[in-house]
């Protein structure tokens, strides 16, 4: 009960993402935005901006390894001069991956690759084509020389086998754990 009735206490701030001066007031109106606005390579950038403009932390739920490369290669500095968290792939995309890795690599030693398989049946086929979209944009974009995203996401395994020209585009489901093969190196 008191739970509930602090969450009415909380004010709402909605701003329109095609609207940047939106963006940047509802984020100078808080200490912390949680983005929800996906497919987050299309809406997304701009609620990042303007949190790292306003000095507002972020937090989103995205698993779409071209959006999460980006804001890293785009906003890391200034976020990190500014003091700025910005948090990504808190969702469904990232958690089961992640829970998958660190089972493996507690209880399987010595392995150096792990792939996952997923599905998604939907009515509207946006969603499935968002997902094979952020791989197929993905992975060409690391393998033709974008040399300061190599140096920032560079640090693990998938990024490592795109760079070194081991990863094939029949490979592209294992873009998906790009955050996560990151996170264990």
């Amino acid at each position: 009960r008191c739970a509930e009735d602090a969450l009415d206490k909380v004010p709402l701030i909605v701003a329109d993402v095609a609207d940047e001066a939106s963006l940047l007031a509802m984020a100078k109106r808080t200490r912390l935005v949680l983005n929800t606005v996906g497919p987050y390579r299309f809406f997304g950038r701009q609620v990042v901006k303007a949190c790292v403009d306003s000095g507002t932390h972020h937090i989103d739920i995205s698993g779409e390894p071209q959006y999460l490369e980006q804001m890293r290669v785009d906003f890391h500095d200034e976020a990190s001069e500014k003091g700025v968290v910005i948090l990504s792939a808190c969702g469904f995309d990232s958690i089961p991956a992640e829970m998958c890795l660190s089972y493996m690599r507690q209880h399987f030693h010595g392995v150096c690759v792990l792939r996952t398989f997923s599905e998604a049946w939907a009515e509207k086929t946006g969603i499935v084509l968002q997902r094979d979209n952020c791989v197929v944009y993905t992975l060409p974009g690391l393998r033709v020389g974008n040399v300061r995203a190599r140096k920032i996401c560079g640090r693990g395994a998938i990024h490592r086998a795109i760079k070194d020209g081991e990863m094939g585009v029949e490979d592209r489901e294992v873009g998906f754990l790009g955050a996560s093969m990151a996170s264990a190196a």
